[in-house]
This record gives C-alpha cells, sequence and structure tokens, in this order.
C-alpha cells in the first residue's frame, strides 16, 4: 500500500473517532440528574465538563434545550402553568469576574404537543423578577439595580416582547 493512502485512511479514522465522540457527548446524559416535570413532560438538568469546562445542561427528550456557560449556575426558580403551556423560570447566575451583569432568567415553554420554545436570557441583573400572570399572559418585571434601569418583559401568545416603555409599542427579542 502506497504511503499516501496509509494516511488518507488515518485521516479518516480520526476525521470517524472525533465524529463518533462528539456526537456522544451530546447525548450522554449522566446518571445524576435533575429531573424537572410538569403536566406536559420533562426536562433533564445535569452538569457535565465538557472541553475542561462545567456546564448546566438542560435536555428534553435527549435533545440540548440549553447548554450553560462556564462558571454559571442554573437553578429553576418556578413553573408558571399557562392555558396552552407551562412556563418554566430559570435563574442564571454568572461567577465569572468578565461578565458584566450577574443574574439573567431564562424561559422555556413547553407545551400540550411536547413541543418547547427557548427564548434568550432576560433581566437587568437585578436577581428578584416581580411576576405575574393571568393564565394567557406572563409579565415579568426587573426593578432597577445598579447602572441599569427597570425592564418589563411580557410572555403572550407564545411570543416574550420586551417594552422598554409600556406607552410605546412593544418588539419581539426572540421567538425560536
Amino acid at each position: 500500500m502506497k504511503s499516501y493512502q496509509k494516511y488518507l485512511i488515518s485521516f479518516f479514522l480520526i476525521i470517524a473517532a472525533i465524529l463518533f465522540a462528539n456526537g456522544c457527548r451530546k447525548k450522554y446524559i449522566p446518571e445524576e440528574f435533575e429531573l424537572i416535570s410538569s403536566r406536559f413532560g420533562e426536562f433533564k438538568m445535569f452538569d457535565q465538563i465538557l472541553d475542561g469546562k462545567l456546564i448546566k445542561r438542560i435536555t428534553h427528550k435527549n435533545d440540548d434545550v440549553y447548554e450553560s456557560a462556564n462558571l454559571q449556575l442554573v437553578q429553576l426558580n418556578q413553573i408558571i402553568q399557562l392555558s396552552q403551556a407551562d412556563m418554566f423560570l430559570f435563574t442564571v447566575e454568572s461567577f465569572d469576574d468578565n461578565t458584566e451583569c450577574p443574574a439573567k432568567f431564562l424561559v422555556i415553554t413547553l407545551n400540550a404537543d411536547g413541543k418547547y420554545k427557548t427564548f434568550p436570557e432576560i433581566g437587568n441583573c437585578n436577581d428578584i423578577p416581580d411576576v405575574q400572570d393571568n393564565g394567557e399572559q406572563v409579565t415579568f418585571t426587573f426593578d432597577s439595580v445598579m447602572a441599569y434601569a427597570p425592564v418589563t418583559y411580557r410572555y403572550e401568545n407564545g411570543n416574550l416582547e420586551l417594552i422598554e416603555n409600556p406607552k410605546k409599542t412593544a418588539r419581539i427579542i426572540n421567538n425560536k
């Protein structure tokens, strides 16, 4: 066998091993995890070391829902039952000195069909939101903290909106 063929075969074997290891790492769920249940399904939340960093992962039926950055504590704050979905509010605290905001919040919804939506982290560094819900709509209000102005978000009909000034029109920040 010619030497370039040996190198080519070795190259493909290395690529296959990397792809296999990467695929296994994404699907691996350790035996110890926190089960977060609601009327429409459940999430698994667990710690994992990836690339030398400790991260928190949240999965739903083996789908990756959320993966934290290094040095973040993620914990369930509350579950809100809406008429069409269950809403999970997670506190995400950062212990990294380079982070300008130590506290944010993660919103994940799960509907009766078992479909979930993950929204970008919300908040203004205040670690205590005022949460109001009426079964159809949820409002998150964060009072001013440090140099950050108060901010309000509203969830309704599957959309999470940032309300900069309630008299102005709200804008959608993300809808995955």
